[in-house]
């Protein structure tokens, strides 16, 4: 009989080993599939940002070459000259979509104190000119893609 117990507490033994195997092994199968959806994760993550990085560039190149204005003015100091070299910038409110942005457009002013800039998207914003001489002049805008853009500056 003793032969008998030894072999069933043999085979109770190889069968707990086994089932020790079996979630040894099924641990280790766990982290495949974990690092996997780790894996899916970042995948969908780098493929939502290029989708969205590739829809603004596009959006911004299509507002741009469908809507693309400009706008001319001088800038006088405030004894009516003209101003030669002075900053002039227009920060403008575009939509894409649902996406809003600014985007600021600078230029420099001529010998004449002229200025022009171009490509320019319709819309609203701010335009200032400045210059060290002579102080700076702010003027909220809305710009159109069918009219002529003029706005001038008085620096004081």
């Amino acid at each position: 009989m003793p032969p008998q117990s030894i072999r069933k507490k043999t085979a109770v033994v190889e069968v707990s080993d086994s089932v020790n195997q079996d979630r040894h092994m099924s641990s280790h199968r766990r982290l495949p599939g974990r690092n996997r959806k780790r894996e899916d994760f970042t995948m969908r993550r780098v493929l939502v940002l290029s989708v969205i990085a590739v829809l603004i560039f596009v959006g911004t190149e299509q507002l741009f070459a469908a809507t693309g204005t400009s706008v001319r003015g001088r800038v006088m100091d405030h004894n009516g000259r003209p101003v030669a070299r002075a900053m002039v910038e227009f920060t403008i409110r575009h939509e894409v979509g649902a996406i809003v942005a600014y985007t600021t457009f600078t230029g420099k002013t001529d010998g004449d104190g002229r200025y022009v800039i171009e490509h320019l998207p319709v819309g609203c914003g701010l335009g200032n000119a400045s210059a060290k001489c002579c102080g700076s002049d702010s003027k909220r805008v809305c710009l159109g893609g069918q009219t002529i853009n003029i706005v001038n500056f008085l620096l004081h």
